[in-house]
């Protein structure tokens, strides 16, 4: 990896991870695509963030990326790291709504999400570009001043493209382990035994 044109291929990374221990029977491996943003502070501005790469849609084949009806919290394509605005002491999310467009809410008592615009920009599932219009950023919860622009590949091998360098983000990578119940003989024929999901 590290460099131009080239393709991060997801077969031969769950390969490497199985092949690291013997104790490793099987991986599933999410792929999260991230491109820091660092925002013009204190100023109105629009941003324009290109993937480059087709975004994962669940609710139906892509056809365009503008749709009648949204998705359910839980489910985003796309979602951000913290920052604040001017005018709300609130930190902000972005999320996309499932039918093309952008929403901002901050969380009350941790969990619940409040709207603060339904419609702060446009998402295309079809080439993965993401635009925010007009957000007057005032901080980021990112302690080095970036915003970080998260989505979920339609496809786990990610091509990167003209300026673009593809990296597995170490820091960010998360690893749960789990017991084989039928391997160390605990799950009689497969009828106890339970499946992750891979999204």
């Amino acid at each position: 990896m590290n460099a131009f044109d080239v393709v991060f291929r997801h077969s031969k990374l769950s390969k490497l991870i199985d092949n690291t221990d013997g104790s490793i029977l099987s991986n599933q491996t999410t792929v999260r695509m991230v491109r820091s943003v660092v925002p013009n502070l204190n100023e109105s501005s629009k941003y324009t963030v290109k993937f480059n790469n087709r975004l994962h849609y669940p609710l139906e084949a892509i056809a365009s990326y503008t749709r009648p009806i949204s998705h359910p919290t839980g489910v985003e394509v796309f979602d951000s790291t913290g920052f604040t605005i001017s005018g709300n002491s609130n930190t902000m999310y972005l999320e996309d709504t499932g039918n093309g467009y952008v929403r901002m809410y901050y969380l009350t008592g941790g969990t619940t999400r409040t709207y603060v615009d339904t419609n702060v920009g446009t998402i295309n599932y079809a080439t993965g570009e993401i635009i925010i219009e007009n957000l007057n950023i005032t901080g980021t919860e990112n302690s080095d001043g970036t915003i970080d622009f998260i989505t979920k590949p339609d496809s786990n091998d990610v091509v990167a493209v003209r300026d673009q360098i593809v990296q597995i983000d170490l820091a960010n990578t998360f690893i749960t382990g789990a017991s084989d119940t039928i391997t160390s003989g605990g799950s009689s024929a497969g009828t106890n035994y339970t499946t992750s999901s891979s999204y």
